[in-house]
């Protein structure tokens, strides 16, 4: 085991850790009100922050395959079925090799 195997990368970290500690904090805020959570920002000590982003890690991967199924089901709407926000690469990527642009494209190389 190396010692890098301990630390936790930016997919990993915004993927998981970051979006479970939102919902602990959406859920505090649901249900106690929100002078829990500011006087936790002013009062809590390090060891508290780290238990909160493990919390949030441990949520984080109970809610991640419900999450990334969501956006990719979102991310079909939005490119195949309103073509008018599929702009930038992703909207030539979909352009088949038929359309006019890539024929423009061929006659041009």
């Amino acid at each position: 085991m190396k010692f890098s195997d301990f630390f936790i990368n930016g997919r990993y970290f915004f993927g998981f850790v970051l979006p479970g500690a939102m919902w602990i904090v959406a859920l505090v805020l649901l249900l106690m009100s929100p002078d829990c959570v500011g006087d936790f920002i002013k009062t809590a000590r390090p060891g508290q922050w780290v238990a909160l982003l493990i919390a949030g890690l441990l949520v984080g991967h109970a809610i991640g395959p419900y999450c990334f199924n969501l956006v990719k089901w979102l991310s079909g709407i939005m490119h195949n079925r309103l073509p008018l926000l599929n702009l930038g690469p992703e909207r030539e990527r979909l352009d088949g090799d038929g359309s006019s642009r890539a024929k423009e494209l061929k006659s041009r190389v």
